[in-house]
């Protein structure tokens, strides 16, 4: 059985090895001590408008998603910020299952949309598109605020 739950403090150490596996490998190649992604997890657990969920599958932890609620006028929108599935289960269908339960799941908290940001021709970039993300007219701006030592 798959199923959808909110991350809480005594699952924040098991998805922490999780997110660290998943991040390790091609395309990302990231390199976070289980510390680091801990403390990480740690802030949306933690937090009353940010969300951590993970997909359960048979009692498994098999994925996590991380996100905000984002307020506005009318309608409030979900800002994802990561997702990811152990790599064992990438490529059977149950991440766009993810994608689903995650839309369920902000629709019942009353966000009317999920927004999120990747860079285009990754695979991620083809999982959304598959999934009914569209592209959107936009410019995302970045501005360093801590000056290089």
């Amino acid at each position: 059985m798959i199923d959808i739950r909110e991350m809480d403090a005594a699952s924040i150490a098991t998805c922490a090895i999780l997110y660290q596996s998943s991040y390790k490998n091609e395309p990302w190649n990231e390199q976070y001590s289980v510390v680091e992604i801990t403390d990480y997890l740690s802030c949306f657990v933690e937090t009353e408008t940010k969300r951590a969920y993970m997909l359960v599958l048979d009692g498994k932890i098999i994925g996590i998603a991380l996100g905000l609620i984002v307020p506005c006028i009318g309608s409030d929108y979900f800002r994802l910020e990561d997702i990811c599935l152990s790599s064992e289960y990438q490529g059977k269908g149950l991440g766009s299952q993810f994608i689903k339960l995650i839309s369920d799941r902000v629709l019942s908290e009353n966000c009317d949309s999920i927004l999120l940001g990747t860079q285009r021709g990754c695979p991620a970039h083809k999982f959304y598109l598959k999934n009914g993300f569209k592209e959107i007219e936009s410019v995302l701006l970045y501005k360093e605020t801590k000056q290089k030592q």
